[in-house]
């Protein structure tokens, strides 16, 4: 069977239309036997078309003190067969699978840019990773979109014009074994590949290999649920846009996204207008997960006017009168915040962050520090279209956990801006709210006549602002708004907020300025914390 790979390759690759177009084809390699095929293929089994140039990427993750070495070694394979090697290496040592996941594709996009813009990067996924990734997403709870799995072909980045594409999707780990032995190909082996601390390995080594004995062909069927789901979804999909293009109102303020008229999202069935909404997020590069979809639907058609949600992604759902406004993300320049590890990884794999302080557990990074900025910029924006130039508006913010915030904020309204701060407390060394909310001092600008808008890093009982509105308002300001971070909407506090950073998961919070016991403060992104013991 493995005679035929490349000319089954080749031909899927004509039938596909996977490089149509290709002038640079780049093949991630990590050293390992699915990818040094993937490059014999693409070197001497007249896979690449003749048009097109082959070069080759290797990223050294630094999590084995060896990768160097695996780096070194891949070079010098492409340097034998003639292949140009783009090697590249994390700032430091990648923590989880997600992290890597993100380092990776950032990469292969900085560099693709780099070559020219008719790209395209090749993986060596197989049917096997489909099977494994299906599995572990039904695992996980995921949707029908989860169950699609490794799309074939898809873009680096929304509207960009570098897409992945996956040429060994349809073909079995075996098959690939079984060619590499006949031509020799070598490769090496990535012990972490075993360690069944990662969540996949335990799938691969055990989970699957049982699933297999007990119900043989489990594998393949696994792929074909894929296949079958991308295809029923991208039926799906070209209905539900449709109808966004029958219902999308044509607003000048919803200039590169979507507008809805909310009485037709009242009108339509939960479960349509739930998917209307989801898929117009998907379509600007954002996400909508099931809680978040419940939670956007009931925002959308209940929620009070002239307040903005964001989705991960950095998409913003914003209500105004009749309309809800769906926008894409304001887009910043990348940071280096996926090429970083949160915390040592001495301890080894784990599902997030790697370990912190006293025992404490980063969970998982739940917004980067560019996904923050462009978010603060884009709040900025907002409420410098809120005043005038002479209105002498004042932030005011409560310390300590919203003093980096404020700053970032300050900088990104458009118009003449002071800052003040007031400090109150209702953590104390927990991480609940104790539910006693200390005005501690409030002594610096006066508010009086003024236009304020108050800074909270994050609502969650709501009683902070509870106690400082009304604290407020009887100074007399000329006008009082709201702005927070952060909404867990676990409660709605009496003050309407006007501007939402991000809907925040239920969790407890660090980095950007939010603390655990005055720790974590200097991260530039945000991490959920579970404190052990």
């Amino acid at each position: 069977m493995s005679g035929d790979l490349a000319a089954r390759v080749r031909l899927r690759i004509r039938e596909d239309s996977l490089l149509d177009g290709a002038e640079v084809v780049l093949a991630a390699v990590s050293g390992g036997l699915d990818s040094m095929v993937l490059l014999h293929l693409l070197v001497r089994g007249r896979v690449v078309p003749p048009e097109a140039v082959l070069a080759a990427v290797h990223i050294d993750h630094r999590m084995r003190p060896e990768s160097a070495a695996d780096a070194e070694w891949v070079a010098g394979v492409c340097a034998e067969w003639g292949v140009a090697c783009h090697l590249r290496r994390a700032s430091r040592p990648v923590a989880t699978e997600a992290e890597g996941r993100r380092l990776r594709y950032d990469l292969f996009a900085e560099l693709a840019r780099d070559l020219g813009e008719n790209a395209v990067v090749l993986t060596a996924h197989t049917a096997d990773d489909q099977a494994e990734t299906v599995l572990f997403r039904a695992a996980r709870g995921s949707g029908p979109r989860g169950v699609v799995g490794i799309r074939p072909r898809r873009r680096l980045a929304p509207g960009g014009s570098t897409a992945v594409v996956r040429p060994l999707l349809p073909f079995r780990r075996g098959e690939l074994a079984e060619y590499a032995a006949e031509h020799n190909v070598p490769h090496r082996e990535d012990r972490t590949n075993r360690d069944l601390r990662w969540t996949r390995n335990t799938i691969r080594h055990r989970i699957l290999p049982e699933l297999e004995r007990a119900v043989p062909g489990a594998a393949a069927s696994l792929a074909h649920l894929a296949e079958t789901s991308r295809a029923e979804s991208a039926a799906l999909g070209l209905l539900l846009d449709g109808r966004i293009a029958a219902m999308t109102a044509a607003t000048p303020g919803a200039a590169g996204g979507f507008s809805f008229k909310r009485a037709e999202l009242a009108a339509a069935p939960t479960e349509l207008a739930a998917a209307l909404l989801r898929r117009a997020v998907a379509r600007l590069g954002g996400e909508a997960g099931r809680r978040a979809t419940g939670d956007l639907l009931h925002f959308a058609r209940e929620a009070g006017g002239g307040r903005e949600v964001t989705v991960r992604g950095g998409v913003t759902v914003a209500r105004e009168g009749p309309l809800v406004h769906i926008r894409p993300p304001v887009r910043s320049p990348p940071a280096s915040d996926c090429n970083v590890a949160v915390g040592d990884r001495s301890a080894g794999p784990s599902t997030g962050c790697g370990p912190g302080a006293d025992g404490r557990q980063l969970v998982r990074v739940v917004f980067t520090a560019s996904e923050i900025a462009a978010r603060v910029q884009v709040l900025g924006r907002r409420i410098g279209e809120t005043y005038a130039p002479d209105d002498r508006l004042l932030l005011l913010a409560t310390l300590k956990g919203s003093f980096i915030f404020a700053a970032d904020l300050a900088r990104a309204i458009p118009i003449p801006v002071q800052v003040d701060f007031m400090r109150a407390a209702s953590y104390g060394q927990g991480h609940t709210s104790s539910g006693e909310v200390t005005l501690r001092d409030r002594s610096g600008e006066p508010v009086a006549g003024r236009h304020v808008v108050l800074l909270e890093d994050v609502v969650e009982s709501g009683r902070t602002l509870d106690h400082l509105v009304p604290i407020l308002e009887r100074e007399r300001p000329a006008s009082l708004e709201v702005c927070v971070l952060l909404h867990k909407r676990l409660a709605n506090p009496a003050k309407e907020i006007r501007w939402v950073g991000f809907d925040a998961p239920r969790e407890f919070l660090v980095g950007y300025g939010l603390d655990y016991g005055e720790d974590y403060r200097h991260f530039p992104y945000i991490c959920s914390l579970a404190v052990r013991g």
